[in-house]
């Protein structure tokens, strides 16, 4: 935050001032969890579902918040609004207005934004002083708690916008004011909300559309629409991928002799500026798209070849769920329980076999629900338990009737062993099958809550390995 008083800040956020002097100066930056306030923070108290925010506020006070921002009248120092996240966008709004030289960096799509996010943020925090969003906090909430880190030293701010809605990126757009976009990829994922695949292009598509002339767009050319973006308008293009010719347009930084080495993805990259080899620590091939769109998008702000690769080849996955490894007991876990849609199914499925092929254990795949495919849900789970038989993964376990065995079972020749449980809580009996030398995929949209079967696991692993 820029140093700024409380008083101006009240008239920002159209608030009044409670037991507290206008004239005071903050720097505080905004949390909405009591358990990470410092002196140096403000506490947001929102009322939600479950929780309000406003019975933490004097814990927070005491703990040494500077102020409490509170749609509530408390008898502590406090900036009363009337929507806390209204006031937090308007404050934000006001920061990127004063921070000219900040330079934004937008990631959407339908896959790959949190990883993508942070690969970026840790090339871009090893060059200049940067900020990022923490997690997936990329909606209007999430929005203000990582602008508002934001100080007259802040070179970049890295920013992940999802979209549940048409309108909600072309809004976080409008505040965070990008000067560089990137669109990953348009997939199926949220297609019970937008209703088609040209739905979700048009809503990803807003984040080119906002950027002003001679910005930057970085967009994949994994789909029919993104390439397609920003076409005739003033800005520049840059194309990431991994074929060399797309529409009788070049590639502009392109992936080429890729390979997995051990479960992580090697690859040369090209672009104008040269070919350099790469060597992701993130598993899997399909890191591939998001480690060219950090690359392009690092190489579009003026960093060198040399200096961009070099960094990603160190970078390291900071987001829980998201294809972490562990290994207990000989046996290794691939937890990508964040999130799902039938692409990342596939990728997570073949990185999966390719583990155990090295290994030489067994496969287990441990598949969950993938939400929000409206029409096609029983198709596409079909469609993901037949690729599980085609690979020949030893295990099928599918927690709830969702249609994966369906699938399995429709292959001929089947060499897949089918397991239906109607509780993940039914996983344990399970656990005494799986041996030293084998590999446990667990994967399932957020909603399903499989990171559960994962503590499971590694709680029973971890007592037979002491």
């Amino acid at each position: 935050m820029i140093p700024i008083s409380l008083g101006d800040i009240a008239k920002i956020v159209e608030g009044e001032l409670q037991n507290i002097e206008s004239d005071q100066i903050t720097q505080a930056i905004p949390v909405i969890d009591s358990r990470l306030v410092t002196p140096q923070t403000f506490f947001v108290a929102l009322r939600g579902q479950k929780l309000d925010g406003n019975e933490f506020a004097r814990e927070a006070i005491e703990k040494g918040a500077e102020f409490v921002l509170t749609e509530n009248s408390l008898d502590l120092p406090s900036i009363k609004v009337k929507d806390a996240t209204h006031a937090l966008m308007k404050l934000s709004l006001f920061l990127r207005e004063q921070l000219t030289e900040l330079k934004v960096i937008g990631i959407t799509g339908s896959q790959g934004k949190t990883t993508t996010k942070d690969m970026l943020a840790q090339i871009l925090g090893a060059l200049a002083p940067t900020i990022w969003t923490e997690r997936s906090f990329n909606n209007e909430l999430g929005l203000p708690l990582t602008l508002l880190k934001a100080n007259q030293e802040t070179k970049f701010a890295v920013i992940e916008m999802g979209a549940r809605h048409q309108g909600d990126i072309s809004y976080l757009s409008k505040i965070a004011k990008p000067n560089l976009g990137i669109v990953l990829v348009v997939g199926n994922a949220h297609i019970e909300i937008f209703g088609s695949r040209e739905n979700i292009a048009i809503a990803k598509g807003e984040l080119i559309d906002s950027l002003p002339d001679n910005s930057i767009a970085i967009l994949g050319d994994y789909d029919e629409f993104t390439p397609q973006m920003g076409r005739g308008r003033n800005i520049k293009r840059f194309l990431f991928g991994e074929k060399k010719i797309d529409d009788n347009q070049n590639i502009d930084v392109r992936a080429t002799d890729i390979e997995l080495r051990e479960g992580f993805a090697s690859f040369d990259v090209i672009c104008e500026a040269g070919r350099a080899s790469v060597s992701l620590q993130y598993v899997g091939k399909h890191q591939v798209p998001n480690a060219l769109a950090a690359i392009a998008a690092s190489l579009a702000l003026g960093f060198s070849l040399d200096q961009v690769v070099s960094l990603i080849s160190i970078a390291k996955p900071q987001s829980a769920g998201r294809m972490q490894i562990f290994e207990l007991n000989n046996i290794l876990i691939l937890d990508d329980t964040y999130n799902a849609n039938t692409y990342s199914m596939e990728a997570a499925l073949d990185t999966l076999n390719h583990f155990a092929a090295i290994r030489g254990g067994e496969s287990w795949a441990i598949l969950g629900k993938m939400h929000e495919l409206g029409g096609s849900t029983l198709e596409e789970h079909q469609k993901i338990g037949k690729i599980v038989a085609q690979l020949q993964i030893d295990h099928l376990v599918e927690i709830g009737k969702n249609g994966f065995v369906d699938g399995a079972k429709s292959v001929e020749n089947l060499n897949t062993t089918l397991h239906e449980l109607t509780e993940k809580s039914s996983f344990e009996n399970l656990v005494p099958f799986i041996n030293p030398g084998d590999v446990v995929l667990v994967k399932a949209s957020r909603a399903e809550k499989l990171e559960e079967i994962v503590e499971q696991l590694k709680s029973k692993l971890s007592k037979e390995e002491g």
